[in-house]
């Protein structure tokens, strides 16, 4: 005679089984595709990055054209750069505009022979429809000047 109770509970373990199985698997391919979603807006952010490149390099050319053996001067002639930047009343970049606030004798320092500037810069804007990015930094441009 066969235990037929006994091939019933092992049948229903395999079918619970195979349920929970597939219903791992999905929940697990599942939040691999959100992880993925994840990676490509992260790197979209990368725009943000460019804005800051451009940003530098502007600030370090007019750093380079700026010239003052006072801070008075200095402040001066880095203002007389920056508007160069100025197109149709905007500055293009347009986050240019927030280095004309900062030019104060607080952010600006002469010594051993070269000018210090810091600035402060805040960078935001839509990534994409789903990411919105708010970048804020703080760095501090040098040049050597001659005339001290």
């Amino acid at each position: 005679m066969k235990n037929k109770k006994g091939m019933t509970l092992t049948i229903g373990i395999l079918a619970i089984a195979t349920v929970v199985l597939c219903t791992y698997a999905l929940f697990a391919f599942n939040l691999r595709i959100a992880k993925l979603n994840q990676k490509v807006e992260i790197a979209s952010l990368e725009n943000v990055f460019i804005i800051e490149e451009v940003l530098n390099y502007n600030v370090n050319n007019m750093m380079e054209k700026s010239s003052g053996g006072s801070t008075e001067e200095f402040i001066s002639s880095f203002r007389q750069e920056l508007f160069k930047y100025k197109s149709g009343g905007e500055y293009v970049p347009y986050q240019l505009s927030q280095v004309e606030g900062q030019l104060t004798p607080e952010n600006v320092r002469i010594e051993n022979g070269k000018v210090f500037l810091t600035l402060t810069f805040k960078i935001e804007g839509d990534v994409n429809d789903k990411v919105y990015a708010s970048y804020a930094y703080t760095k501090i441009f040098e040049k050597e000047i001659e005339n001290i």
